[in-house]
């Protein structure tokens, strides 16, 4: 079974922006957007990743009541948006890892015990599952800085030839 992702915008948006969002859907991997999110902060690529076929997934009434609220109501002053909480308890809820590159998003997910992965793992695993060369890989990265990807560049760098160094092995 691939092992399920809930995303946030900020990865989606990595690979939207450089037109590379195809890659993803060749990984062996569930990436999961929420439909809220999908329909209010990616409306400018909904076609595009509903085309693509990403898993959609929505917290149900019950699910809203009963995690969401709470949730919502311990980081409403903590700079955290609706969607962000949004994400954050469908991953805690459906015990899966969440994708987000975003900094107090990363935060409350460790207070919650929810794991972590963001848009380095993502290029991580391009190269490992032989998507892409660690070269390519490498010019993704360059076009994500490009286009304001907000990464931390050094490091992504090194996480990518690692990869490509470790999958030789």
């Amino acid at each position: 079974m691939r092992d399920m992702l809930i995303s946030d915008t900020c990865v989606i948006l990595d690979f939207c922006v450089i037109n590379q969002l195809a890659l993803l859907r060749r990984l062996d991997l569930r990436i999961v957007i929420p439909e809220d999110l999908l329909v209010d902060e990616l409306s400018d690529w909904e076609k595009s990743i509903r085309s693509l076929g990403f898993a959609l997934d929505s917290l149900s009434g019950n699910e809203m009541q009963k995690f969401f609220l709470p949730l919502m109501s311990q980081y409403q002053n903590s700079g955290l948006s609706y969607y962000d909480v949004l994400v954050l308890t469908l991953a805690k809820v459906r015990r899966t890892t969440l994708l987000t590159g975003d900094l107090r998003l990363r935060k409350a997910a460790v207070e919650q015990q929810v794991s972590l992965k963001g848009t380095i793992f993502l290029l991580e695993q391009l190269v490992i599952q032989k998507v892409l060369s660690v070269e390519a890989s490498l010019e993704l990265l360059e076009k994500m800085q490009k286009a304001g990807s907000r990464l931390p560049w050094s490091l992504a760098r090194e996480m990518v030839l690692k990869a490509a160094k470790n999958n030789k092995a």
